[in-house]
């Protein structure tokens, strides 16, 4: 993800899903876990993210931040970010474009 006008490190955490068999695990956790692990080692500074507030506040992420949506949300507070960088927050506001796979309405 890119922010526009903007030169700052940002991925979108696609959504993830856990077999219902599965779940109540941890495994979700540690899937989210590791992959802000690898976002960080590459250098992202903001991961942001579109998703269950319970479920993803649970592991560092928040709402309240600048970045508008590539699309109108049905679910504003669903849209949170993450700092991996102490700070990027601060100063970073404007609109995100996405991924072309992740570019469509629709996903929103």
């Amino acid at each position: 993800a890119t922010v526009v006008d903007a030169d700052a490190g940002v991925s979108i955490m696609a959504p993830l899903a856990v077999a219902p068999g599965r779940q109540k695990q941890g495994i979700g956790t540690r899937l989210i876990e590791q992959g802000l692990a690898e976002l960080q080692a590459h250098g992202v500074a903001v991961v942001l993210v579109y998703g269950d507030p319970v479920y993803y506040k649970r592991t560092g992420f928040s709402a309240g931040h600048n970045l508008k949506a590539p699309f109108e949300l049905q679910y504003p507070d669903a849209w949170m970010a993450q700092e991996l960088r102490p700070g990027a927050l601060a100063d970073l506001s404007g609109k995100v474009q996405c991924a072309d796979s992740l570019s469509h309405p629709e996903y929103w």
